[in-house]
């Protein structure tokens, strides 16, 4: 008999986290086909027909993978297959994330199946790697941010896809657009009688005030400050040497005017009133302009300069903050990581720092890599703490509700506006009963749990229950392997840790704490010290514990200064430098196994990368006078680069040496672990992998990931997808 698979769900848009639910749903239920149902409403300007257009690009290698567009809803037409479309005793499965799991609308689908002899399960989907919530990505549509939101697509996508995907939800490019769409569109009306303009002088004349009289007359001199009643918004201070000679009439004049030692030289609020003297006047010649290829050429200088100011803005709130280590910024990311409504949020790379904060994110990433050393020299340091990402599934919480003073298990649910607290096995099967693996957990939790004593709030990943433990020989020596989601763990069967797990009834490791249910009041990591010990609950905290006594050694702590002194000798004028692209590039290198080897080479891979997207907006057009304009930007665009190939090249070369001082701390982290980690081939035969990855936290709760990416890449979208079968 048929199985089949369905995956409901609005898709606005999709991602890599749905299109790995989707793959691991059809692995796991040996579907014959794996039907993905996309609703019908618009999000935020996706619509279904994009998100129709993204699967197909996300498929079209998939065979045993279909998508349909939802008529109503995804939730009506999963009850209209079954009733009308499902083969008479075939199998169904209805494929639920973790945050699905109690959405009610499902539970009436075995009164459909039953007549038709249709056996229906439900499976829960673990978290796949690359989720992000559909908001978070038409956010990152809405600030333009194309790095992210490539970031978070399928991985087996290539360059030419990614970008395809962009135009999808975007129609247009970065400095690829034309400008005067967007005016064009500012200046409709749809009033077809509209007022006349108000003159300047109107509110004066009217009271007989004399407009004129309003204003002195504007010095010869700049006086340094705004003349008393006048007119002018910028002015130029009295000191000549300050001066700085400005040329606007093109964009090149611009560029080459900002490029100047004159302007460079300068402090940043001088540089910012150039930058606003430039932009006025760039702005008031294109409105007088009436000969359409001067406003064009005018349109292309406005365009620049307005970046340059928003990036000269951006800069001046950053100086405002704090210092270097922003206690707010590295909040922010750990409040990005804790926060259970936004799953699997981006911490930042401690190479990637200079890509997204340039010299503000090298001070950071080198602060950091100095406190590293310290830490791993047994030294006093800023280092609260090393946590071991750990790959465990699903999320747990448990402890007591202060607002009742009883014991409860559950999962990202408790925070619902209704939520789903489970305090006996029967709540778990009101709230959990159509997931018959989520609930076989929880009620294991349930059972066993309560004799730790846990006083407070705990969230935990759940990382196996003793029917999850296998043994298996692995060289040839005995080991107990249990896989929650992507990682297959394995520990030497004779070793205390596996007599101590092959005991256990459940796995379970901790790592954030909550004072209430409120879903506030979070805080990174977990103290189960005081916790009852049990030997039918293996469980610990996720923090870093070096039992081997594995220290820096004098060498590599020579290493990590060495590429520290070396980057820091490297000079980059990050002013104007296309960061955001420079890190999607980079990216795009990874998912290829390489990571800026050869920083001459990756400049003109870069370029060509660029070219590529250059082309394929020109293949969107169909108009000439479109492509050509199109055409004269990419190659303005590529010219820009060029005049920046020095500071290309050396952020390239600082990022890459940023990221090798890093990799010492990643293996010395990892040779005190004391699991081991495979990956799964798919063929029954196992690859040695490294840890997830480590993140590192100071007394402040400042905290950077340390990850192997070219690793990680390979772990996620090559042989073994997450959830594949063994």
């Amino acid at each position: 008999m048929s199985k089949i698979a369905l995956l409901p769900g609005g898709f606005k848009p999709p991602h890599a986290g749905h299109y790995n639910m989707a793959k691991w749903l059809s692995a796991n239920t040996n579907a014959d086909t794996t039907i993905i149902f996309v609703g019908p409403k618009e999000r935020d300007g996706i619509t279904q027909a994009m998100s129709l257009e993204l699967w197909k690009l996300y498929t079209q290698n998939d065979s045993g993978l279909e998508v349909r567009p939802a008529g109503v809803s995804p939730v009506r037409d999963v009850y209209d297959f079954i009733e009308q479309e499902a083969p008479e005793g075939s199998t169904v499965f209805l494929g639920m994330g973790e945050k699905d799991v109690s959405d009610t609308r499902f539970k009436n689908i075995p009164k459909f199946a039953e007549p038709k002899g249709i056996t229906f399960e439900t499976k829960l989907v673990p978290p796949q790697a690359g989720g992000v919530s559909g908001t978070e990505m038409r956010g990152f549509i809405k600030m333009d941010d194309k790095a992210l939101f490539q970031y978070s697509l399928p991985e087996h996508l290539s360059d030419k896809q990614k970008n395809e995907a962009w135009d999808i939800v975007t129609g247009l490019k970065e400095d690829l657009y034309d400008p005067r769409d967007k005016y064009y569109d500012f200046a409709k009306t749809n009033d077809p009688n509209p007022k006349k303009p108000v003159p300047n002088n109107y509110k004066y004349s009217r009271r007989n005030f004399p407009f004129r009289s309003m204003y002195e007359a504007d010095p010869k001199k700049g006086t340094g400050k705004k003349p008393k009643g006048s007119g002018r918004r910028l002015y130029t201070d009295e000191n000549p040497k300050d001066t700085v000679k400005v040329k606007f009439s093109t964009r090149q004049d611009i560029v080459d005017t900002l490029n100047k030692a004159s302007f460079k030289s300068k402090s940043h609020k001088r540089q910012s009133q150039v930058i606003n003297l430039i932009h006025q006047r760039v702005r008031a010649a294109l409105g007088r302009s009436k000969d359409p290829a001067v406003k064009k050429r005018l349109r292309s200088a406005f365009e620049y300069i307005k970046k340059r100011k928003e990036a000269s803005k951006k800069k001046t709130q950053r100086m405002k903050k704090e210092s270097v280590f922003s206690k707010d910024w590295w909040k922010t990311q750990i409040n990005e990581m804790l926060s259970e409504v936004k799953a699997n949020t981006h911490l930042t790379h401690l190479e990637e720092l200079v890509l997204t904060q340039g010299q503000d994110g090298f001070n950071k990433a080198k602060s950091f890599l100095y406190e590293l050393i310290k830490n791993l020299k047994g030294q006093d340091n800023t280092i609260k703490n090393v946590s071991v990402k750990w790959d465990g599934a699903p999320a747990i919480f448990t402890g007591i509700n202060p607002d009742n003073g009883q014991f409860f298990v559950g999962t990202k649910s408790v925070f619902n506006k209704e939520p789903k607290i489970n305090y006996t096995p029967k709540d778990i099967d009101q709230n959990h009963g159509h997931a018959a693996g989520l609930a076989k957990k929880l009620k294991l939790a349930l059972q066993y749990l309560p004799s730790l004593g846990i006083k407070n709030i705990l969230q935990g990943d759940f990382m196996f229950d003793n029917d999850d433990v296998e043994t298996e020989d692995i060289e040839g020596i005995t080991h107990y392997t249990f896989k929650p989601n992507t990682i297959r763990y394995a520990i030497e069967a004779n070793s205390e840790l596996g007599k101590k797990i092959i005991a256990a009834r459940i796995g379970i490791i901790f790592h954030t704490t909550y004072n209430d249910l409120s879903g506030g009041g979070a805080s990174f990591g977990a103290n189960v010290s005081g916790l009852n010990k049990s030997t039918n609950v293996w469980f610990d905290d996720a923090f870093f514990k070096d039992d081997t006594g594995i220290l820096l050694s004098d060498e590599e702590e020579k290493f990590v200064l060495e590429k520290i002194n070396e980057s820091d000798s490297i000079n980059v004028d990050y002013t104007n430098l296309p960061l955001k692209n420079l890190n999607t590039y980079i990216n795009s290198e990874i998912r290829q196994g390489e990571f800026l080897d050869d920083p001459s080479k990756s400049f003109e891979r870069f370029k060509n990368w660029y070219q590529q997207a250059v082309d394929k907006s020109i293949e969107k057009v169909s108009r000439p006078e479109s492509k050509e304009r199109k055409r004269q930007a990419g190659e303005e665009k590529l010219r820009e680069f060029e005049s920046q190939k020095q500071d290309i090249i050396n952020i390239f070369k600082v990022s890459k040496l940023l990221s090798e001082a890093k990799s010492i701390f990643i293996t010395k982290y990892d040779k005190a672990v004391a699991t081991k980690h495979f990956i799964d081939n798919g063929d029954g035969t196992l690859s040695v992998t490294k840890a997830e990855g480590f993140v590192a936290v100071d007394h402040t709760e400042n905290g950077i990931k340390l990850v192997d990416r070219l690793e990680f890449s390979k772990n996620n979208f090559n042989a073994g997808k997450p959830g594949a079968k063994k």
